[in-house]
């Protein structure tokens, strides 16, 4: 297998990347190939080919390229990291109005590269927010009588746009390439751990079980077992037990990376009990809180719809946030933050249109059956 797969990456390399030299491939050719081989999730085996043509698609800026080249470029260095300047859309204006030009309206597959790249926006970019409008509204207009595959393309990013999609035809794989294989392993059993300590505090445990619990996981010491009620011990135990095994399979150099896992999941233990109720807290006033969701900022109360609209909006300048954050880091650090942002992703397409498929995990199995038994159309 392993002989079949070093072929396969070397055909690959020969066909996109040796073919008359990256020197004589315009902007236009490169960055829809780059684009390919991160949507496949194949990108990572050719680490430096890839590095080489990002750095020249930075340095060349096509003015004849059209929309669907001009914003592909746009999302693809945004994504790596490299400042884009907005303005790179202006020439798509119209100069009476200075509205987006409705000349674009015939354009569906550059309104989709458009659309997509505005979701690299950062906080206060108006002239981003009105592009996802203006495509949005377009694209919507085309439902239906668009050809394959594109329609199908359209569907899939009105609900989840590409720059907030997990990498690898829209898999929920974290860590899906071949070098994180240990930290595919450790995430899952870390992750397995987290929801077996939601659902003792949510469902199972009484209030003072929970500050027990709680108690325990802050000490992080097996024989504190000794105070949890029976049904938590063989919980507590695993969970000390696993993080010791984490910390053996490391070397020295890494062991200190289980240190802030720990950190992490005392900090998530905490949050829960901070945010559960007790009987003191339950007076008038912190019902009449709930019913609502608190505006941080009017002093005011959402209701129904509103309170949907609302925390839509903040999930929206939660993510522009994220844009700017990670082309403001030092370059060195951003492969490690994005596999934090593509953790981030997965919840998505977990509670894509409103459901819950953490807790009702049959929401996913028409994604997990094309996955792993169908298999993507070749």
């Amino acid at each position: 297998m392993r002989g079949r797969a070093h072929q396969l990456k070397g055909e690959v390399r020969r066909r996109m990347f040796d073919a008359g030299g990256e020197a004589t491939r315009s902007v236009a050719d490169m960055v829809p190939l780059v684009d390919t081989l991160q949507r496949l999730g194949i990108d990572n085996h050719f680490c430096q080919e890839v590095d080489a043509a990002l750095k020249r698609i930075n340095s060349c800026e096509s003015l004849d390229d059209g929309l669907q080249i001009v914003a592909l470029r746009f999302r693809l260095l945004r994504q790596h990291g490299v400042w884009v300047p907005a303005d790179v859309f202006d020439r798509f204006r119209d100069e009476r109005t200075g509205s987006f030009s409705e000349s674009l309206a015939s354009d569906p597959r550059g309104l989709l590269s458009l659309y997509n790249a505005a979701h690299m926006a950062t906080p206060g970019e108006q002239a981003l927010d009105e592009a996802i409008s203006f495509s949005r509204r377009h694209l919507a207009s085309m439902n239906g009588r668009l050809p394959s595959p594109l329609e199908e393309q359209v569907s899939r990013a009105l609900d989840i746009p590409l720059a907030r999609l997990p990498k690898r035809l829209e898999t929920c794989v974290v860590f899906h390439e071949e070098e994180y294989s240990r930290a595919r392993m450790l995430f899952a059993k870390t992750f397995g751990l987290l929801s077996l300590m939601d659902d003792t505090y949510d469902v199972y445990a009484t209030l003072e079980e929970c500050h027990i619990l709680n108690d325990a996981i802050q000490r992080w010491d097996e024989t504190t077992a000794s105070i949890l009620p029976e049904y938590m011990k063989m919980f507590y135990i695993n969970l000390v037990r696993n993080f010791q095994e984490f910390e053996h399979s490391l070397q020295p150099n890494e062991k200190y990376r289980v240190s802030y896992a720990k950190q992490a999941f005392k900090l998530s233990s905490k949050y829960t009990i901070w945010t559960r109720p007790n009987g003191d807290m339950a007076t008038r006033e912190a019902f009449q809180w709930a019913i609502g969701v608190p505006d941080l900022h009017g002093h005011r109360q959402w209701r129904g719809e509103e309170a949907v609209t609302a925390i839509a909006g903040m999930a929206e300048h939660a993510w522009k946030t994220i844009n700017r954050s990670c082309m403001e880091m030092d370059s060195a650090l951003l492969p490690a933050a994005q596999l934090v942002v593509n953790l981030t992703k997965t919840l998505e397409v977990i509670y894509l249109g409103g459901r819950d498929a953490y807790t009702f995990a049959a929401d996913l199995k028409d994604l997990v059956v094309s996955l792993f038994l169908n298999g993507p159309t070749v």
